[in-house]
């Protein structure tokens, strides 16, 4: 009976969700100067958490039960734990509505920021592990470029720092060092490979920022250091003076303070529609003033493109800046083998020049679940990237990159 009724809440949930993107979409927006009549879809972390806020009063409705839960308590309670929102929700359900738990389970570590493992925080300067610079050209990053984590465990809403220094350490050398607002205090951190691929990092940058105006920009981060990390979804701070922030709040109101607003973004009209409630990662990633920066790869980039028959469709893209041979397993693999490039028996060549993609038929396998392509550079070093358990809704399936000097 409840897994019929929660297959009836998540109808209601997705039907709210449209008519509360309709309502959005069809009633001017209040810019920070003017009334802008604006057909663009908003949608803020007030009306996410809104909607599955209202699935556990409906579903308390339809179990005849009470609960004193209140939105505000939902939002609160919803940081302090290791689920996406909506399994969160489900445990907000078992417990405030069926009393199957005294409390909701798996509570999160104090460390963890909106990315589900944040080992790239430095502790008073101290470095949990290696900055590694292998497979990334990163020449092209300027002081002042904003990261946008876009693979963390909020749902994939994503996480945003910003690169304030290009510093150095005694022990580990030079490195990127970012100011960000994580769990429990904005600290000092750093961009490698290991943060590049495990959190599917895109670099953005401020267009037409100057150079002084990116010298006040990193003083206000700077100055931030130490203050308290509070996701509030219906926050806009800009204030130098605030004692807590959350992620993008931060760059955003940093680059605000530099006269800069990189939350701005056009309607289907033309017109300038500015945040009004909250600042959600993607609100940086879609504003005008910021752009993508392409920073070039020594690995290949695999794209689970779905499935003909019994061959899985992948796109393999050479990130690289040079012209390349590879090649990729015709059949599925173990991944053991796909990892340690070993007892691949279907190997197949191909080439591709710089930034450029083939889509290729990979044949499935008894038992095997793993794609992998790898190649060789000048000095022999394989950069080998795979991925495991496929599934038809497609997808990035790129789960590791090996750079393999054996």
């Amino acid at each position: 009976m409840k897994s019929i009724k929660r297959s009836i809440l998540l109808f209601v949930l997705f039907f709210g969700l449209f008519v509360s993107v309709f309502a959005i979409s069809t009633t001017p927006v209040q810019a920070e100067s003017n009334v802008v009549n604006s057909t663009e879809v908003i949608v803020s972390y007030e009306d996410v958490f809104q909607s599955y806020y209202d699935t556990v009063i409906l579903e308390a409705k339809l179990a005849f039960k009470d609960t004193n839960l209140s939105f505000e308590e939902f939002c609160d309670k919803y940081y302090y734990f290791d689920m996406d929102i909506k399994t969160y929700t489900e445990a907000v359900i078992d417990a405030y509505v069926y009393g199957e738990y005294s409390d909701i389970p798996i509570a999160k570590s104090s460390s963890s920021s909106s990315s589900e493992t944040a080992d790239y925080i430095l502790d008073n300067g101290i470095f949990e592990r290696e900055p590694i610079y292998n497979y990334f050209d990163y020449s092209v990053i300027e002081i002042g470029d904003i990261i946008y984590e876009t693979d963390t465990i909020f749902f994939d809403s994503g996480h945003i720092a910003m690169i304030t220094d290009y510093a150095y350490d005694s022990t580990y050398g030079s490195y990127y060092r970012t100011v960000e607002a994580v769990e429990p205090t904005v600290s000092n951190g750093f961009l490698d490979d290991t943060r590049m691929i495990d959190y599917r990092v895109k670099i953005l940058r401020v267009v037409g920022a100057s150079t002084a105006q990116i010298n006040v920009v990193r003083y206000f981060m700077n100055y931030q250091i130490g203050k308290s990390y509070s996701l509030n979804p219906i926050r806009l701070n800009t204030n130098i003076n605030s004692s807590e922030w959350y992620c993008s709040e931060l760059v955003y109101a940093a680059y605000k303070y530099a006269n800069i607003d990189i939350g701005v973004k056009k309607n289907s009209s033309g017109n300038d529609v500015y945040l009004v409630l909250g600042c959600l990662p993607v609100d940086i990633y879609n504003s005008y003033n910021t752009s993508e920066v392409t920073i070039p790869s020594f690995f290949l980039e695999m794209e689970n493109m779905g499935k003909s028959g019994s061959y899985w469709l992948i796109k393999i893209t050479n990130l690289s800046s040079s012209y390349i041979s590879f090649q990729y397993n015709s059949k599925m693999c173990f991944a053991n083998d796909a990892e340690n490039w070993s007892g691949l028996n279907d190997l197949v060549t191909r080439s591709l020049y710089p930034n450029t993609s083939v889509t290729v038929s990979i044949r499935e396998n008894w038992f095997a679940t793993t794609v992998v392509a790898g190649w060789l550079d000048s000095e022999d070093m394989r950069f080998i990237t795979y991925g495991n358990q496929l599934t038809t809704s497609g997808g990035i399936v790129v789960t590791n990159v090996k750079k393999d000097e054996s």
